[in-house]
């Protein structure tokens, strides 16, 4: 990657000035005639080296190279998990809304955006919207179309009428998870068929009822 030959040419720079600073004499070093002068001179070069050491009498540019030294690690972390998301599909579902039927008496339908956040595009997936209801969970699975990166659709599924019976109220209540994985037609399986960078945010809470959200 172009950030990793960044980094390995400014370590090598760091290495060549560390190298030069070490072996380069004072100049002017050699001049000096009189023993008053030399021990002026010395005096000089020690003042120096002590304003430019840090701990343990490691000179200050040997202190920036072991710090570039100790960085790079992480840094390198960092850039590989940009270039994760950048690259792999991460799909999650956006608030839901409640639609109301064409008379304006009910509410009939949740829409919801699902959206591939991630770089990378993820194939065709399913979403699956549990209602609670009076008689337990129903499940409805909606198919999802591939996206590209960054692209978006937008789902709508049938609310049961169920969901609004028995409940304070009247409030239908319902979870919706992204890129699910069915079974046998019966066992779900979470991770979905689309490999994401994220598994842990398909999921979102919605409510349907009183105000339309």
């Amino acid at each position: 990657m172009k950030w990793g030959k960044t980094f390995a040419g400014t370590v090598a720079l760091a290495a060549i000035i560390a190298l030069s600073w070490l072996v380069v004499p004072t100049a002017g070093a050699g001049d000096k005639k009189n023993p008053q002068g030399a021990e002026s001179s010395e005096r000089r070069h020690s003042d120096s080296d002590s304003h430019g050491a840090g701990d343990h009498g490691m000179p200050a540019v040997l202190r920036l190279l072991n710090g570039i030294l100790a960085n790079q690690a992480t840094l390198l972390q960092q850039v590989s998990g940009l270039e994760l998301a950048c690259t792999t599909p991460d799909l999650v579902p956006l608030q839901p809304r409640c639609v109301r039927s064409e008379d304006d008496t009910a509410i009939t339908k949740v829409r919801f955006p699902v959206y591939n956040q991630g770089g990378g595009s993820a194939g065709a997936s399913e979403a699956l919207v549990t209602f609670s209801t009076s008689g337990g969970p129903v499940d409805l699975f909606v198919p999802t179309d591939p996206l590209v990166g960054f692209g978006a659709t937008e789902l709508v599924v049938d609310i049961p009428a169920s969901c609004f019976i028995g409940t304070p109220g009247g409030v239908c209540k319902f979870q919706i998870i992204v890129d699910v994985f069915i079974v046998g037609g019966s066992v779900i399986n979470p991770a979905g068929r689309v490999l994401e960078s994220n598994e842990t945010n398909n999921g979102i809470a919605g409510q349907c009822g009183g105000v339309i959200l």
